[in-house]
């Protein structure tokens, strides 16, 4: 295969919680990846806890001139392994001399999508400088309310190209904020795209990532991108019954975002090759309000919708599906091959650049771990080498699948790298506890309000058409009003507005005291009500059914009928008291059941709660224990020979460590008697006045229980440094490494031996 067909693929995956840490490791390995020729475009994704500006300054620093394209996310996927909420950040890189790459952002593309939809392809289509588009990727802020689906279209219209992407997200609650990154810019509510075009062939393979349930619902009342009904009841109702109920039955599922919702295809497309007769769509924001679901695209009233579960097994396993059908390697991937392979036009060509690809953004494998079983005939140097596989089996992971020579600056990092993951499982674990107590609690003033909303104004539009069918009433109103709206409404017209504050007991006072009587056609009494209902001659009353709820209850003759209709007669007005009655006796009973009913469910609700939290106690003791073995492992004392102990210093040494290195060091000296000790800080990139009075404390200390110590691998930049501060070991000996260290010990043993 020629070289100029050549295209080059490379994902990075760093989870350090520094923004600029994590963005200058992903854009050294990748300019590492690709040597003296940049890639021609970089897509960058960060959780949203990550500082996104910082982070996309120190890539760009990093990367120079190449083009970044990209968004914040909920988490991300590579390496075969999953990364959710906290602090997680990828970036693939992608070139080759056969690949070209345009990029473009648009803010606030809720106004005018479909035109700035247009404008954008166009702008990518004159970026490739003539070159054939072969995919588009777009990323858009779904919480302002845009059409993502129709934006992406126009795109797509402009560059005739296969599309790929969706909206940044974040993986718990309301969404609060999203971020798409282009160049050096970090934007909020914006669209980016990058068009990718050359001589190849781009192949999408999808997968949602979630898995369907056996619950299904239909669209009923839609407004916009809002979902309002499902099955005609409030939307979120719906959806917050079934989130509710999964959360109860699978708390050990760790994905964040759980719930979605798959669209069934009428007919599969005969050219589509997704994985599942579904396109999935997950909420984005929720209208309380309206007890609405804010989706990212309209959905049309009569689809059928299924309820969908995302889980880390499924996000995972449908990577691989995506794989596979690319015709990409099965296995652990990269993000860069999940979702989009690059190939030649000719088949021929397309395996070769394939496997091309391959070997840059392919992982790598490790060979089986070796443990040392015995040492037999050890001289000066084995005991070194010994001593060295020791203290690498104490930091290596065994993850890696095996124990490779690893330099001192690779051992500190190794070791920095698992004390900053425990330390970042067991922060997750605590905001994961404060999201579950918090979510608990919404979801459950949520549920209440929600509830009491749909079930008594079913009741009242029940009881406004039995007025009409009953009392051959020609209007009715049943209206949830304060007090406040009440003596505003019934204020006399002829005084013009009412106060801000009406002084005196008024009509609301007059009602309380006569509640559940009539008063028939008041002077000047409901004069705005009873014209906006049209109704001449109306009877009215106030109805409490609880100590938090009035109703306000009107019934009359249109005023375009009164001239036909003799005046309200007394069994009418008997009539309508009674039904007055019988709806206050009513509402009562539907606040009894529905107290009764949400004391069960807060009952359910609060002993999953304690499962929930006892399990996350004991991962918390578990992560904990975890942390204080490998802060004990950070001090390793090791018996190099005889009467001869080695104390390996790695990294910073602060006064807490310094104790525990005292501690370690002091027991061992006890139970070996030992009467040489070794100081190695080989591994030490940087000793200030403060660290150099704590290794002269354990040198002191040493010494009181007849120990002699000596300090090796002091390295030339600190040995200036601690040249610049004045600061000395006095007696204490410095030899150039280990080896020489041993060496002298060894050789006082002997004298000692000879007197």
């Amino acid at each position: 295969m020629k070289s100029e067909s050549r295209l080059l693929a490379r994902a990075v995956v760093s989870r350090d919680k520094l923004a600029r840490a994590a963005g200058g490791t992903l854009a050294r390995e990748i300019r590492a990846a690709f040597g003296a020729e940049p890639p021609a475009v970089a897509l960058l994704y960060a959780t949203v806890d990550h500082d996104q500006e910082a982070l996309l300054g120190a890539v760009r620093e990093g990367l120079g001139s190449t083009p970044i394209v990209g968004c914040s996310t909920s988490g991300l996927m590579g390496r075969g392994s999953f990364h959710e909420g906290n602090y997680a950040a990828g970036i693939v890189g992608l070139g080759g001399p056969a690949l070209r790459a345009a990029a473009a952002m648009v803010e606030d593309f809720a106004r005018d999508t479909v035109a700035r939809g247009h404008a954008v392809g166009r702008e990518l289509r004159d970026g490739l400088q003539g070159a054939s588009p072969r995919v588009v990727i777009v990323h858009g802020d779904p919480l302002g309310g845009a059409d993502f689906e129709s934006f992406t279209r126009a795109v797509q219209a402009e560059l005739g190209c296969p599309a790929v992407g969706g909206g940044a997200g974040q993986p718990w609650g309301v969404f609060a904020q999203t971020y798409q990154y282009l160049g050096d810019r970090v934007r909020s509510g914006a669209a980016v795209a990058v068009a990718l075009g050359g001589e190849f062939v781009a192949e999408i393979a999808t997968s949602t990532g979630t898995e369907p349930t056996t619950s299904t619902t239909t669209v009923t009342r839609t407004d916009g991108n809002v979902l309002l009904e499902l099955d005609g009841r409030p939307a979120l109702e719906v959806y917050s019954e079934f989130q509710g109920r999964e959360l109860l039955r699978e708390l050990d599922n760790e994905a964040t975002a759980k719930v979605a919702l798959g669209v069934e295809f009428a007919a599969p497309p005969a050219e589509s090759d997704a994985l599942t007769p579904y396109v999935v769509r997950a909420p984005f924001a929720l209208d309380t309000r309206r007890g609405g679901l804010v989706m990212a695209a309209p959905l049309p009233e009569g689809i059928r919708i299924v309820f969908h579960l995302r889980s880390i097994r499924a996000a995972l396993e449908g990577a691989e599906q995506a794989a596979r059908a690319g015709e990409a390697p099965a296995g652990p991937r990269d993000p860069a091959g999940d979702g989009l392979r690059v190939q030649r036009a000719d088949r021929a060509a397309a395996r070769q650049a394939r496997g091309g690809a391959r070997a840059v953004a392919g992982p790598t494998g490790a060979g089986p771990r070796r443990r040392v079983a015995r040492h037999a005939g050890v001289g000066r140097g084995g005991a070194v080498r010994i001593a060295r596989h020791l203290l690498q089996l104490h930091v290596s992971d065994a993850r890696a699948g095996g124990v490779s020579p690893m330099s001192d600056e690779d051992l500190q990092r190794k070791q920095a790298q698992l004390l900053a993951q425990r330390e970042a499982e067991l922060h997750a674990l605590r905001r994961q506890h404060e999201r579950a107590l918090s979510w608990w609690s919404t979801f459950h003033a949520l549920e209440t309000d929600v509830d009491a909303q749909a079930s008594l104004q079913s009741t009242c539009d029940r009881w406004c058409g039995l007025l009409l069918d009953e009392l051959d009433f020609q209007a009715a109103a049943v209206l949830r009003i304060g007090d406040d709206e009440v003596e505003a409404l019934s204020w006399p017209s002829h005084l013009g507005e009412p106060p801000a504050a009406i002084a005196g007991p008024g009509l609301v006072a007059e009602l309380r005291a006569r509640r559940g009587g009539l008063l028939n056609a008041p002077e000047g009494a409901l004069a705005a009500l009873a014209g906006a209902l049209r109704l001449e001659r109306f009877l009215w009353c106030v109805i409490s059914p609880g100590p938090d709820l009035e109703l306000l209850a009107l019934a009359g003759f249109d005023a375009r009928a009164a001239r036909f209709r003799v005046p309200f007669v007394e069994a009418d007005v008997e009539q309508f008291q009674w039904v007055a009655r019988h709806l206050e006796t009513v509402l009562r009973n539907v606040l009894l059941m529905q107290t009764l009913a949400q004391h069960e469910r807060v009952q359910q609700m609060h002993e999953a709660l304690a499962r929930q939290r006892e399990e996350l106690e004991q991962r918390l003791a578990t992560i904990t224990a975890q942390a204080e073995t490998i802060r004990r492992l950070s001090t390793p004392v090791l018996e190099l020979w005889d009467g001869i102990l080695v104390l390996p210093i790695i990294g910073a040494i602060d006064p807490h460590r310094a104790e525990n290195m005292m501690e370690g060091l002091l027991t061992r000296l006890v139970a070996t008697r030992a009467r040489s000790v070794i100081l190695d800080v080989t591994g030490v990139d940087a000793l200030d006045a403060a660290a150099a009075d704590h290794i002269l404390g354990v040198t002191r200390a040493a010494s009181l229980l007849g120990a002699r110590c000596v300090l090796t691998g002091v390295r030339p930049a600190v040995a200036d440094t601690l040249a610049g501060l004045g600061v000395g070991f006095g007696d204490l000996r410095a030899f150039r490494d280990l080896r020489a260290g041993l060496r002298h010990c060894l050789q006082e043993q002997a004298e000692r031996a000879s007197r």
